[in-house]
């Protein structure tokens, strides 16, 4: 009964006007969905469902920091079989959450983009893809200011993570790697090969990295 109690307070807690109290709440959330029942991690899903726009589009940074993070945490443990008959994590509520948390790429703050790029792979096959939108919206950009900057290399850092299963978004990285004005995304762009080609296709690649003018990027 103290498990149910302390999972209801932290549902209740989300919706609190202090920062602090919501950013305890969405800790509190995603332990018990990963340290509690298979009820527990169902529960705390569907709160987290409920709440997780308004968190992430938080005006304090610390809240949507901890709802990201809780999110990475709370999706899978939701999706886990536990035997039973009870029904999965509902696809189309994990597709509305990886789409507001790739959102978060672009943050203000990079340590909530940062989260957010973490988080990401954690919630469904929709992750690549939408990663993959974000890349090519602030890689097209004319004018990308540092957060741009900072949205391209989460995006693949995002991608990285997801390793082959990003595979379909090689031709993306590739362009990024061999015409970015940033060295620090190409840079980012040749780390993200390495996790998401294959032998092959990475061996292709190597002769291009090895004349990049910047040393960061050069294998």
């Amino acid at each position: 009964a103290g498990s149910t109690t302390t999972l209801a307070q932290s549902v209740a807690s989300l919706a609190s006007g202090d920062a602090a109290v919501r950013v305890a709440a969405w800790r509190a959330l995603a332990r018990s969905a990963v340290a509690g029942s298979a009820e527990q991690a169902r529960q705390a899903f569907a709160a987290a469902v409920g709440q997780a726009a308004l968190a992430l589009q938080a005006d304090e940074s610390e809240v949507r920091w901890a709802a990201c993070k809780a999110l990475g945490k709370i999706a899978p443990a939701a999706d886990e079989e536990d035997g039973s008959d009870a029904a999965k994590v509902d696809p189309s509520e994990l597709s509305r959450l990886a789409s507001i948390v790739a959102d978060r790429l672009r943050d203000a703050d990079v340590g909530v983009s940062i989260a957010a790029a973490v988080a990401l792979p954690s919630l469904g096959s929709f992750g690549g893809s939408l990663a993959a939108a974000v890349l090519q919206i602030s890689a097209r950009s004319t004018d990308r200011d540092h957060l741009g900057e900072n949205a391209c290399m989460q995006a693949l850092k995002t991608l990285a993570r997801m390793g082959s299963k990003a595979h379909e978004h090689l031709p993306q990285v590739s362009a990024l790697l061999a015409s970015d004005g940033s060295a620090d995304v190409r840079a980012e762009a040749a780390g993200t090969l390495q996790e998401i080609a294959d032998a092959d296709a990475f061996e292709a690649l190597s002769a291009s990295l090895e004349k990049d003018a910047a040393c960061t990027v050069r294998l």
